[in-house]
């Protein structure tokens, strides 16, 4: 994803989507919807939400495994963990 589309996309989702509401998303039977949850909050969400994340990387799902570890890393790096 180029800046300019992470960009507008942390837009979009920090406007529409409380951090408990990605949580809850990342349960969802659609893997499209948790890869796009796990990515929001890998974006905007703080340490707290590991715990959410963690499960994912046993998903079936390699993307979303991917993503849930590039989130869990963003998070600890920001947040110093």
């Amino acid at each position: 994803m180029s800046d300019e589309d992470t960009a507008r996309f942390l837009a979009s989702v920090a406007g529409r989507y409380a951090t408990a509401t990605l949580q809850r998303l990342l349960t969802s039977s659609d893997v499209c919807c948790r890869r796009a949850a796990a990515l929001a909050l890998g974006l905007l969400a703080d340490s707290r939400t590991i715990e959410h994340l963690g499960p994912l990387l046993c998903d079936s799902d390699r993307k979303l495994r991917l993503v849930a570890d590039d989130a869990i890393r963003a998070i600890a790096a920001r947040d110093g963990s």
